[in-house]
């Protein structure tokens, strides 16, 4: 291992804390602004959650508002239009709060990423300390963007359409990815140097990380491939190996990394879950049970999108979120999930909620029926596609699928 200093993940956590508290207060300051404007209030509905003003039919809309602030409450007089008014109010101060929290979210989020990325590249016994260390701080840093995307935009939307609006498509800026590494290195790279204040070595791997950690497909200089034997990573670290010019073996690591990241950024649901900071809404209703098309859909390992189905149901949810591990590419990261129990505890945790928290029924706790199946075969896949990899480091989701173990579970629903 080099003697390159590297920042602890003390320094870092508090550097990425201040950044996005710092955000908080600047959201929060533009928010208010927007709200107490006396005389004509055109918030510009661009700034809102666009579905919440289309449910109420506000979508487009601006309108002249007397606006008082007494303590917190925000009050609003229009004699001519008293339900829009209200109506127009409740959206403001949904989404007041909803921003407002947001970077806390997001910083809540990047600790979880940054713990995950280690635990995953401590799991293939293929990394030293420096390079492990590395890719701790680029899974912290991932969404550094998302502060000043919410800030300027007013949501977490990646689409084209909304960052073109915004012109920021023009600069070469297409998601939060492209932003953060944008903020990164802009002004002679001083938001870098904060983070990473002693050398800048590591710049372009983190930036890369950063930028990509969003996109589908990678660039060509990222898609070296990666095998189980590799111990270049053990033995050398990326500053070393950038030092000797071996940039072939620099860009194999990022690419990993890149997926590392990946991959355990979709874990972020479970994680909330298991926190309880997001309690999913189940129940033991016939009209609310997991539906034959997710099921089917689910079975044959396919990652279920809401959009794609013809009926929702509360407990379909469940078959989404455990769907996720269809989209996981690293074994690394099964293992992970495996060793911390997560379908475990989120499974537990849904078992001792009662009726009365979804259903709105005096009783027992959620027996949850519809999703006995579905639980067992999540597990069992699981299982499989660590049992199942060919090289110890991706998953082969069709070897997997042939286990006899997720094949009688597929039998038993049928």
């Amino acid at each position: 291992m080099s003697n390159v200093l590297i920042p602890s993940s003390v320094s870092q956590r508090l550097f990425i804390t201040s950044y996005f508290k710092d955000y908080e207060n600047k959201i929060s300051k533009k928010l208010e602004m927007q709200i107490l404007q006396k005389d004509l209030i055109k918030l510009g509905f661009n700034e809102l959650p666009r579905l919440e003003l289309v449910r109420m039919g506000l979508d487009g809309m601006t309108a002249s508002f007397e606006v008082q602030k007494i303590g917190n409450t925000f009050l609003l007089k229009d004699d001519k239009n008293e339900t829009a008014c209200r109506d127009f109010l409740e959206a403001i101060e949904k989404n007041f709060n909803w921003q407002k929290h947001g970077c806390s979210g997001k910083l809540q989020h990047s600790f979880d990423v940054e713990d995950l990325t280690r635990t995953s590249m401590l799991n293939t016994n293929q990394f030293n300390e420096e390079n492990i260390e590395i890719g701790r701080a680029a899974g912290l840093s991932h969404d550094i963007g998302r502060a000043e995307q919410l800030f300027k935009t007013g949501t977490f939307s990646d689409s084209d359409s909304f960052f073109r609006r915004r012109k920021l498509i023009t600069a070469g800026i297409y998601d939060h990815g492209d932003l953060g590494k944008y903020l990164l290195l802009e002004n002679q790279r001083q938001l870098l140097r904060q983070f990473i204040p002693d050398t800048a070595i590591y710049d372009n791997v983190i930036c890369d990380a950063v930028a990509y950690h969003v996109k589908k497909q990678l660039p060509e200089r990222l898609q070296e491939p990666f095998s189980s034997n590799e111990k270049t990573f053990f033995d050398y670290g990326v500053s070393e190996l950038i030092k000797m010019g071996k940039m072939f073996e620099v860009n194999k690591y990022t690419e990993y990394l890149i997926r590392i990241i990946q991959d355990v950024d979709q874990l972020d649901i479970y994680r909330q879950i298991i926190r309880k900071d997001f309690k999913p809404i189940l129940s033991d209703l016939a009209e609310d049970q997991a539906t034959i098309e997710a099921y089917n859909l689910f079975l044959s390992g396919k990652y279920i999108n809401r959009a794609d189905l013809s009926k929702w149901t509360c407990n379909t949810g469940q078959l989404i979120r455990w769907s996720f591990i269809y989209k996981t590419m690293l074994v690394s990261t099964l293992k992970t999930i495996k060793d911390q129990k997560m379908l475990e505890t989120m499974w537990e945790e849904s078992l001792n909620r009662f009726n009365t928290e979804s259903t709105g029924k005096n009783g027992s706790t959620l027996k949850l029926l519809d999703l006995q199946l579905g639980y067992e075969f999540i597990i069992a896949l699981r299982d499989a596609l660590i049992k199942t990899t060919s090289d110890g480091l991706f998953v082969n989701k069709d070897m997997a699928f042939k286990e006899p173990s997720v094949q009688k579970i597929i039998t038993k629903y049928k």
